[in-house]
Parts: C-alpha cells; sequence; structure tokens
C-alpha cells in the first residue's frame, strides 16, 4: 500500500453477513475491527473509526452496510460519496429476499464490480470529477422540484425571480468548480462543460417560457 489516499478493502453485508468483499492488502487484525462493524446493530447511520493508520467508514441504510477502509491520507468527502454507489449498484443488482437467503460471502459475483468500484474511487482524477457529477444531479433535481412546484401550485412571478436567483447561484458554483477541474482532467471536462451548458440552456429556456406566458396573462 502507497499510503497517497487508497482504498485497501470493501465489502458489503447484509445483517451482520457479509456478502460480497474485495481486498487488495492483507488485513490482519483489521478483520476483528470490520466484523465489529458489520454486526452493530444501528442502521441508517454513518461510523468511521481511526485504526492505526487506517479510516474504516461504515454506511448502514434499511440494514445493508457497506464498509471500506483506507489509508488516512483518502479525502474525508469521498467516504459518502463512495459507498453510497457501492450500495446503489448492490441493491439494484438484489433483492431483499436473495439477501435474506444468501450464506456468508454468498454473492461472490458481485465481487468483481466491487473490485471496479474500489479502483475508480482509487483514481485521483476521479475525486472532483464525482463531485462535480453530485453537483449536477443536485441541480437538477432542484430544477425538477421547481417545475413540480409551478404546475402544481401556480407560483407567483416574484417567487419564481427568488427561485430563479439561487438556480443561477448553483449553476455560477457549478462553472466554477468545473474550471478549476479543467487543469486537471481535460479530456473529462468537456463532457462537464457540455453537461452544463445544456442545463444552463434549459433554465433559461424554461424562465422564458414561463416568464413570457406571465406576461402575457398580465398584459
Amino acid at each position: 500500500m502507497s499510503g497517497n489516499g487508497e482504498i485497501i478493502y470493501g465489502c458489503v453485508a447484509f445483517r451482520g453477513k457479509i456478502l460480497s468483499s474485495h481486498s487488495s492488502f492483507p488485513l490482519g487484525q483489521l478483520e476483528s475491527q470490520i466484523n465489529t462493524l458489520v454486526n452493530t446493530e444501528k442502521d441508517n447511520v454513518d461510523l468511521m473509526n481511526k485504526y492505526d493508520r487506517y479510516v474504516l467508514y461504515l454506511k448502514s441504510k434499511d440494514e445493508v452496510k457497506v464498509l471500506i477502509i483506507t489509508d488516512d491520507q483518502y479525502p474525508k468527502n469521498q467516504f459518502r460519496i463512495t459507498t453510497e454507489e457501492i450500495r446503489k449498484k448492490f441493491v439494484e443488482r438484489y433483492s431483499v429476499t436473495q439477501m435474506l437467503n444468501a450464506y456468508d460471502n454468498g454473492m461472490m459475483e458481485f465481487n468483481e464490480e466491487l473490485r471496479q468500484l474500489i479502483e475508480k474511487y482509487n483514481n485521483p482524477e476521479n475525486y472532483r470529477f464525482n463531485q462535480i457529477n453530485k453537483d449536477i444531479d443536485d441541480t437538477q433535481q432542484q430544477l425538477n422540484e421547481n417545475i413540480a412546484l409551478l404546475a402544481d401550485r401556480g407560483m407567483k412571478l416574484e417567487d419564481l425571480d427568488d427561485q430563479t436567483v439561487q438556480l443561477v447561484e448553483n449553476a455560477d458554483n457549478f462553472k466554477t468548480q468545473a474550471t478549476k477541474l479543467k487543469r486537471a482532467m481535460w479530456w473529462k471536462n468537456i463532457r462537464l462543460y457540455l453537461i452544463g451548458i445544456a442545463v444552463l440552456l434549459i433554465f433559461v429556456v424554461i424562465i422564458v417560457i414561463i416568464r413570457s406566458d406571465f406576461i402575457e396573462i398580465f398584459y
């Protein structure tokens, strides 16, 4: 292990049973720490423990637990992003019934996908890339919520202006992050810019259409 911000172990467990795992490093005494966290009765929580020069991060939701172990150089803001995607891929692939009926290490076919996810998040170039993707999703979600409010409640023009300001601020934050990312990952940034431009164009088109409708009503 190089100690430059790596995930050395990951597993997915259900009700205390480890169903899938991947390790790139001899675990040794870490195994007892893993068993303690996997068997915790706490659910719908995020837990972080420090052991020697390692960090153990557990995400538990609906009794599905995702645990990763990293060195102490791994970016703290990546723990939740990494475990959320691992959990999402796992529950998309397996039902609760399958998890209940599985034995320990009974879903080893997920090991390869788990390994690929760990390798993905071990790539330093992906750290900020993943964060920007998350910002895009958050902005898109807010846009959808605003459209739903307009359709359901007939939002007033003044309220729409306030929402528009917030959307523009979010778009500006995204643009700033995308500009910084350009120095480190030029080709990936091209894709991000295209997505950002598309989102902004959608904002502008929707706002222009809505404002035009309000103007026609008032005049």
